[in-house]
């Protein structure tokens, strides 16, 4: 695999797009989150309120591409925009926000590129929110429902599991997953890796060794190399075990894909300081 560079913003003005093997340098955001929301789809703008718009992608309009751009206005605290993604059955599989660019209390633009790290099946809704701070209740909100026309692929992603327990820590063992196909592949793998198993691998004994508030700042991939830098929080992970489980689980499920041979994990920039027990 040839050299790539991905940077990914943190935070909530993450964005999303790596390059695939054999590919020229792309450089774009990234977002995805496993809060546990519940909701359905419905039209383009509720009644609710009009604090916020979603002009794009527009209902009806298939999707062919993933990662895809979502954009609209706001006028909302903080100029905060919850963004949520539903699948074909109105269960959310991702999650991300934008932060609106203009003056507090005026109408601004806003816009995201979200990678989806889950399929969602032959549609999905898009779902732009405005979040009270009070409460965190829905004060407004925008939906736009469109046919999704990215064609799955499987990939395996590699984590302990509890019911295969033994002393080797760096014991992980693999999972099919389904997701949109995207030149992002190995971004869009490791994304997956830090959401974790979902619900039903969780049954099957599949656990998750990333500590809570993981998130991927950059993959860069030279020669059959991948350097995967995380935010801070990898830094110290509470344990070797831990560490060792969260080593393997990145090494296993890249050097899956075709042309990666290799796996240097970094936190905030520094292979030294990653990792720590």
């Amino acid at each position: 695999m040839l050299f790539a560079l991905l940077v990914v913003a943190a935070g909530c003005n993450r964005g999303d797009s790596l390059q695939q093997a054999g590919s020229s340098t792309q450089v774009a955001e990234v977002a995805a989150s496993n809060n546990d929301f519940s909701t359905a789809p419905g039209p383009s703008v509720t009644p609710s309120g009009k604090n916020v718009t979603l002009d794009t992608p527009r209902s009806g309009e298939p999707l062919t591409t993933n990662p895809f751009t979502v954009a609209g206005t706001a006028r909302t605290f903080e100029n905060q925009v919850a963004l949520r993604v539903l699948d074909e059955d109105g269960r959310l599989i991702q999650q991300s926000s934008a932060i609106a660019a203009g003056q507090p209390g005026s109408f601004s633009p806003w816009t995201r590129s979200i990678l989806l790290i889950a399929y969602p099946g032959q549609k999905l809704t898009v779902e732009a929110v405005e979040i009270s701070p009070k409460d965190g209740s829905t004060r407004s909100i925008a939906r736009a429902s469109v046919p999704f026309r990215v064609l799955p692929r499987t990939l395996k992603l590699f984590f302990p599991d509890s019911t295969r327990a033994s002393r080797n820590c760096s014991a992980v063992f693999a999972i099919d997953r389904k997701v949109p196909n995207t030149l992002s592949i190995a971004q869009a793998s490791v994304l997956a890796l830090i959401a974790g198993p979902t619900a039903e691998e969780q049954d099957r004994g599949f656990t998750n060794p990333f500590p809570e508030g993981s998130s991927l700042n950059s993959v860069a991939i030279a020669n059959g190399v991948a350097t995967v830098d995380f935010n801070e929080v990898l830094e110290n992970v509470g344990g070797s075990c831990r560490a060792q489980a969260i080593r393997a689980s990145v090494t296993r499920t890249l050097q899956d894909l075709p042309g990666l041979r290799q796996a240097i994990i970094t936190a905030a920039g520094s292979q030294e300081q990653a990792l720590q027990p």
